[in-house]
């Protein structure tokens, strides 16, 4: 655990300018990171009601997270936080650490400010997010040691994909907005020359999942218009 908590706080000090970006492609992974840092801020502010893009004005209807969402990412992200650096993911490494501390934040306050966890398809999830990982803790595979982490995602983002398609108004739109955002940065500061297989994937598999949450957000908006 200190390993891990030591490999995140060199690249939170690398990309926060400790070390200049010298290409495009970094100055791009930097943008990103620091929007993935910032893109929970309007999150948290929604649920406790509050819209920062409307300079505090109060929401109809406070973002309410999912606690199993938060917590399955919570664990995953602090596996591939330092999987992606380890990895050589140089440019795009910066995003994952910034989500993982967003999504600590924002599973600790979900506890007051969310809902489920023990419904039928959260704990489905949450036994699907696990037994990923204890496959991924046995089988000791190239193949697997990619392909879980993103199964437990994938399992994690579930119930708010759910949620987003059956009860939109429970998310705040602009800060998934962002969220998207800096995945399509992110994607963008890849060095496909160099890059290998491993270290694309979680790029690509980050624009699938964040569109399959913002799509539903903003036809619930477009209808509303």
């Amino acid at each position: 655990m200190m390993d891990i908590a030591a490999t995140m706080l060199s690249e939170l000090s690398r990309m926060a300018g400790f070390a200049h970006p010298s290409s495009l492609r970094e100055y791009t992974g930097v943008t990103a990171f620091y929007f993935g840092l910032f893109e929970i801020v309007p999150y948290i502010m929604a649920m406790v009601g509050r819209d920062l893009f409307q300079f505090g004005s109060k929401l109809a209807q406070r973002t309410v997270p999912n606690r199993a969402t938060w917590l399955i990412w919570a664990f995953e992200g602090a596996v591939v936080a330092p999987a992606n650096i380890a990895a050589g993911a140089v440019e795009t490494a910066g995003v994952p650490v910034a989500y993982e501390i967003g999504y600590v934040i924002v599973f600790l306050l979900s506890i007051r400010y969310g809902e489920g966890g023990l419904t039928r398809t959260d704990l489905t999830c949450i036994g699907l997010a696990v037994a990923s990982g204890v496959a991924g803790f046995i089988w000791h595979t190239p193949e697997v040691a990619i392909m879980v982490p993103l199964a437990v995602d994938l399992f994690g983002a579930a119930p708010t994909i759910k949620k987003c398609w059956q009860e939109p108004e429970k998310e705040y739109l602009p800060a998934w907005s962002l969220t998207f955002a800096v995945s399509i940065l992110n994607f963008s500061a890849i060095d496909w020359e160099a890059a290998q297989f491993g270290v694309l994937l979680f790029p690509m598999y980050m624009i699938v999942v964040n569109t399959a949450i913002v799509a539903p957000l903003w036809a619930n908006w477009w209808r509303k218009k």
